[in-house]
């Protein structure tokens, strides 16, 4: 009986505190004076695309960086974040005060899975399918697509391709550059090897990738790496291969 007692005497006073701090914190960005500016990328652990120093810069520009005497209750924490999200490297951010008057500014930048090099831009497509800015940081490591890229559905298949690429670690590995043909036809470039890999017209992506992979790992080593200049994919049931002259 007196063990139970205890237990339910602690977990009030533990109660009882978490309401204390939470009204405490609560209150304090009234008075609490901006102490520091602490800028993360959240999700830079493979490549950065964007640093704290470009975050730092971008709020400056616009005089929305908080300075030491500033309270953090003067501090306009959806202005920060509007601002940050409409550039073309972060895909979130979140902007909050610790209790010690720290001012945290959270940012995510865009996941690339295609860089897209069209007539007159070039550009990243995240994950999401979003267009996003080249970086001048790093490069990703991804798929380049070049060629007639004339509209949003060309777009749009190139996507689903990428996603395709992303989710396959061989693929992944193999592929370089994704050409789209005057004809509409497409026509893969390969890490190694000097040969193309013509899929034909965007159907049927994931059964025409998994031949032209299964040949190139399966045959192609005991015939010789150069021995085909196109492997050609496109028709159902079968392979035309062309040799090199």
């Amino acid at each position: 009986m007196l063990k139970r007692l205890l237990v339910v005497l602690l977990l009030l006073l533990a109660f009882a505190y978490m309401v204390f701090a939470a009204l405490n914190y609560a209150h304090q960005p009234n008075t609490v004076v901006c102490s520091d500016v602490c800028i993360e990328i959240k999700n830079d652990a493979l490549q950065t695309f964007v640093k704290p120093e470009d975050i730092e810069r971008i709020l400056r520009q616009q005089n929305l960086f908080p300075d030491s005497s500033k309270r953090t209750s003067e501090v306009d924490f959806d202005a920060l974040e509007d601002l940050l999200c409409k550039h073309r490297l972060v895909e979130r951010a979140e902007c909050f005060v610790s209790p010690s008057g720290r001012l945290m500014i959270h940012v995510w930048q865009h996941q690339p899975i295609l860089r897209v090099v069209a007539a007159n831009d070039q550009y990243y497509v995240d994950v999401n399918g979003r267009k996003t800015a080249l970086s001048n940081h790093s490069a990703a490591d991804v798929p380049v697509a070049t060629g007639f890229i004339r509209d949003s559905v060309c777009l749009d298949r190139l996507y689903s391709l990428a996603q395709l690429i992303r989710t396959n670690e061989t693929w992944d590995d193999f592929i370089e550059q994704i050409c789209v043909e005057a004809d509409g036809g497409w026509t893969l470039i390969p890490r190694i090897g000097d040969f193309e890999l013509y899929l034909g017209q965007p159907i049927h992506l994931e059964r025409k990738l998994n031949r032209a992979v299964s040949f190139v790992r399966d045959y192609l080593p005991q015939m010789g790496w150069d021995r085909y200049s196109k492997i050609d994919v496109s028709f159902a049931n079968q392979i035309v291969c062309t040799k090199n002259d």
